[in-house]
């Protein structure tokens, strides 16, 4: 869920290209489709698996993605479960524009799809990067600032 001021952002074509670091942790246990049981992270493979095509009609592409071992420094807003790392896993997605971006997240196909991840998914959080690691927009804003 976006608050107003990240839907904002979505809103700006400035930032071309986009990466996106899906930090992500999985439920420990899922209903399944068919009436069982699974992992959250076999579940969100299911999610990824129909999610792959989707991002490669809008030009996207997944740079890396991994699971998270441990945590040797940070602070966190929330607590998992006892026993369950802050993360689980990490993905990141590179986006040709903002406007691809916005395509994807439109799309009947992956709106659909979003179903699966959240049964898998206990907690998500998703930064924005520039892939060069400078956040300089490639045009002026349309209220004459240049920048954040």
């Amino acid at each position: 869920m976006t608050t107003p001021d990240q839907h904002a952002h979505l809103e700006r074509p400035e930032y071309d290209p986009w990466v996106l670091v899906n930090l992500l942790r999985f439920n420990h246990r899922v209903l399944s489709e068919d009436g069982g049981s699974a992992s959250g992270t076999d579940i969100y493979e299911q999610f990824q698996e129909r999610c792959r095509p989707v991002l490669e009609r809008f030009g996207a592409t997944v740079l890396w993605a991994g699971d998270a071992r441990f945590a040797v420094a940070g602070l966190s807003r929330s607590t998992p479960p006892e026993g369950q790392p802050q993360w689980d896993r990490v993905v990141l997605v590179r986006y040709p524009t903002a406007a691809a971006y916005r395509a994807f997240i439109g799309d009947p196909e992956f709106r659909q799809a979003l179903s699966i991840k959240d049964a898998a998914v206990a907690e998500t959080e998703i930064l924005v990067c520039a892939p060069d690691g400078q956040f300089e927009p490639s045009a002026k804003l349309a209220d004459g600032a240049t920048g954040v």
